[in-house]
């Protein structure tokens, strides 16, 4: 049985000294992984891999481990840094696995249990509306029969007025009964 190696790397370029944080899995410790960032991806392929060094920050015992501590790694401030790769929170990743990405059902509620509401180090909070709270945009959504979207817009404090007159609609008003109850990763 092969050894599976889960760790929390930084890969830095060495031209311009920006770096990307991340987790990955492997049997091979030494796979040239860099890391799937888009950005990194991009600057990989103009400045070339040998202008890049992985380094490996910590190893841990399962690939849950290491998103945690890739969540406190990635914060805001961080991501929003322009000396970073990084354009996503930590703790939620592209990782398929080591069985060549097939999604199983069992894969894909694991997936979704820790990708989704307070499973997650990314969840920020409570959707509420007049109907009640969500922890989800989709399942609030789906509540109301109306699009995520407007949903999304509706608790950030917008809706669309219809005017009868002209039918079609003309302004922003304050949505009444809806917002979006902040919380802040970790706790």
């Amino acid at each position: 049985m092969e050894v599976r190696y889960y760790f929390t790397y930084q890969t830095t370029n060495l031209i311009n000294g920006k770096i990307y944080i991340g987790v990955h899995s492997t049997t091979d410790i030494n796979d040239d992984y860099l890391g799937s960032g888009k950005f990194l991806k991009i600057d990989v392929k103009k400045y070339g891999r040998s202008n890049f060094d992985r380094t490996i920050l910590k190893f841990f015992n399962t690939f849950e481990e290491a998103y945690k501590e890739e969540c406190k790694l990635l914060s805001k401030e961080f991501i929003d840094s322009s000396s970073t790769y990084n354009v996503k929170l930590g703790g939620v990743g592209g990782w398929t696995g080591g069985d060549g990405g097939k999604w199983t059902n069992d894969r894909r509620l694991k997936v979704s249990e820790r990708a989704s509401g307070s499973g997650n180090c990314n969840w920020k909070g409570s959707w509420v509306t007049p109907l009640g709270t969500f922890e989800t945009s989709r399942k609030a959504a789906k509540f109301h029969n109306i699009s995520k979207s407007t949903l999304m817009s509706r608790c950030r404090g917008f809706a669309w007025q219809y005017s009868k007159v002209r039918g079609r609609y003309k302004q922003m008003v304050k949505a009444k009964g809806y917002e979006f109850k902040e919380k802040a990763c970790g706790s």
